[in-house]
C-alpha cells in the first residue's frame, strides 16, 4: 500500500512539472469554452499553419509547398548557409508556446521572406493574401517575434536587429494603420496588433475607492443623443482614448463622449475576438480590449445606433448595409469589464447623466416626439389648435368686459 501510494505522489509529481507553464510563454491553446461563447473558427489558421498546434492538418497541406520554397527563396538570396537560420531561431520556439509539442522545422523561416515579382508560386497570385494575413493574427497560429527577430538577424549577416526594425516588419505585413513609434518588443503579432489599439497608462485605470458600484450596462448611441448627449470622434484609434466631460460647443455647454473611430472590415471580429482570448489567457495582458468591446457593445443596440455613429464619424464599415455591423456587435461575447478600468468609469458617468430627471424628460419627449416626423406635425398642430382656441376666447371675452364698463 506504502509503494502504490509512493508510486501515486511520483506521477503526480512528474505531472505537474509537465504541466508548469514555461517562463514568457505567450501562445495559448483557446479553451472550447471561450470557442462556444463566439465563433468556433476564429483562433486558428485556414490558409497557412505557422505554429506547432496545427501543423499536419489536412485543410492546411496545400501551403506546405510554398513554405518549402519561401525557406529555399530566402537561403538562396541571403548566401547564407541554411544551417546559420536554424540555429539562429531554433531555442526561439521552445519558450513561446504553454503547451509545447514538434513544430515544423520551416515554419519560422516563410514569415521573414518574400517572393520575386512575377513568381507563379506566390501566394499572392492565389487570390488568399488576405486570409493569410487573418492566420498571422489568429492566437493558436502565432509566430513569436523573437524568431522573427534572430532570424532577420541572419539574413543581415549577424547585424543588430532591434523590436522596433521587426515592428515595422509586422506593421507592413499586416497593412494596417498602426503607429510607426512602437518600439518594445512584443510576444507575436497578436500581442502587437493588441498593444497598437491599447494605453496602459495610469491615467487610463480607475483606482478601486473611484469605484462604488459594477455599471455593467449604459444606453445606446441613439438614447444618449436623446439625452442631450453630443457625440464626437476622439483624436487617436486607440480603444482607450474614450471621454466623457463638458465642452463649449457654438457658445452652448453640452456633454460630449469622445468615441474613437473604428473601421470595420470583414476581419474585424476575428481580430477583436483573438485580441479579447489572449488578454483572457495571458497573466498580464489587462483587458482593455475586452472592455472596449463591451462598450461598443452597450453603445450599439440596432442599426438606428449604427447609422447615427457613422453619421458622428465615429464608425466606418464595408459592410452592406448597417445591420450587419448592428449583428456583428450584438452577438460577440465580451463578459462584461473590469470595474477599475477606465471605460468602466465612463460608463458609470454616462448613466449617472441619463439618470437626471431633465435628461430623462428630455429624452422621453424627444423618443415620444420628435423620432417621427408626421408625429411631430401633429404635435405641432396640436400646439396651434390650442393657441387659437385661446386666442378665441380671449377675443370673445374682451368685448364683454369692454361693454359692461
Amino acid at each position: 500500500m506504502a509503494v502504490a501510494n509512493q508510486q501515486w505522489v511520483v506521477e503526480i509529481q512528474a505531472s505537474v512539472q509537465a504541466m508548469a507553464p514555461r517562463t514568457g510563454a505567450s501562445i495559448y491553446r483557446v479553451p472550447e469554452w471561450i470557442k462556444r461563447l463566439s465563433r468556433n473558427d476564429a483562433y486558428g489558421p485556414r490558409v497557412v499553419s505557422l505554429g506547432p498546434f496545427h501543423h499536419g492538418n489536412p485543410h492546411l497541406q496545400h501551403m506546405e509547398e510554398h513554405k518549402t520554397q519561401a525557406m529555399q527563396r530566402l537561403v538562396h538570396r541571403s548566401g547564407k548557409p541554411f544551417q546559420r537560420f536554424f540555429d539562429a531561431i531554433n531555442g526561439a520556439w521552445r519558450s513561446s508556446w504553454r503547451r509545447p509539442t514538434t513544430a515544423c522545422k520551416t515554419n519560422g523561416l516563410d514569415a521573414g521572406t518574400s517572393y520575386t515579382a512575377g513568381d507563379p508560386s506566390d501566394p499572392h497570385t492565389l487570390l488568399i493574401w488576405e486570409t493569410i494575413r487573418m492566420d498571422v493574427v489568429a492566437m493558436e497560429n502565432q509566430l513569436p517575434l523573437l524568431a522573427l527577430q534572430k532570424l532577420e538577424t541572419a539574413r543581415r549577416g549577424g547585424a543588430a536587429v532591434s523590436a522596433g526594425d521587426v515592428n515595422q516588419l509586422v506593421r507592413k505585413f499586416l497593412t494596417v494603420p498602426l503607429p510607426k513609434n512602437i518600439n518594445e518588443p512584443a510576444p507575436h503579432p497578436l500581442g502587437l496588433l493588441r498593444k497598437c489599439f491599447v494605453s496602459t497608462t495610469a491615467a487610463d485605470r480607475s483606482s478601486p475607492l473611484e469605484q462604488k458600484e459594477w455599471e455593467n450596462t449604459m444606453p445606446c448611441a441613439l438614447v444618449l443623443t436623446e439625452a442631450g448627449i453630443d457625440l464626437k470622434k476622439s483624436r487617436t484609434r486607440k480603444f482607450t482614448d474614450v471621454e466623457f466631460k463638458d465642452a463649449a460647443l457654438k457658445g452652448v455647454t453640452k456633454s460630449v463622449l469622445h468615441v474613437p473611430l473604428l473601421r470595420v472590415r470583414y476581419d474585424t471580429e476575428m481580430f477583436l475576438l483573438n485580441m479579447m482570448a489572449f488578454e483572457r489567457l495571458h497573466p498580464g495582458a489587462g483587458d482593455e480590449v475586452t472592455s472596449y468591446v463591451s462598450f461598443m457593445r452597450n453603445l450599439i443596440n440596432n442599426t438606428a445606433d449604427v447609422a447615427l455613429l457613422r453619421s458622428k464619424g465615429v464608425l466606418v464599415h464595408t459592410f452592406g448595409s448597417d445591420k450587419a455591423v448592428a449583428r456583428l456587435f450584438n452577438n460577440i461575447y465580451s463578459g462584461g469589464m473590469s470595474p477599475y478600468s477606465k471605460l468602466h468609469h465612463v460608463q458609470r458617468k454616462v448613466s449617472a447623466h441619463c439618470e437626471r430627471r431633465w435628461n430623462k424628460w428630455r429624452a422621453g419627449f424627444v423618443q415620444s416626439y420628435l423620432s417621427n416626423p408626421w408625429v411631430f406635425i401633429s404635435l405641432v398642430a396640436a400646439i396651434i389648435l390650442v393657441l387659437a382656441t385661446l386666442l378665441q376666447t380671449v377675443y370673445t371675452i374682451i368685448p364683454f368686459y369692454h361693454n359692461r364698463s
